[in-house]
């Protein structure tokens, strides 16, 4: 079961930097804090 959470996170992550690549119409601050915020969120996750 954690490995299926693992590997949707990771899909979700992987489809999340295509997005934004494509898009390209955030800065790159904004970019960053919701970069920063993910790690958070997949380090809060890993731990549990």
């Amino acid at each position: 079961m954690k490995d299926k959470i693992l590997y949707s996170i990771i899909a979700f992550l992987m489809f999340f930097i295509v997005v934004t690549n494509v898009l390209d119409r955030t800065t790159a601050d904004e970019v960053k804090a919701v970069k920063d915020k993910n790690a958070e969120l997949l380090a809060t996750i890993v731990k549990e």
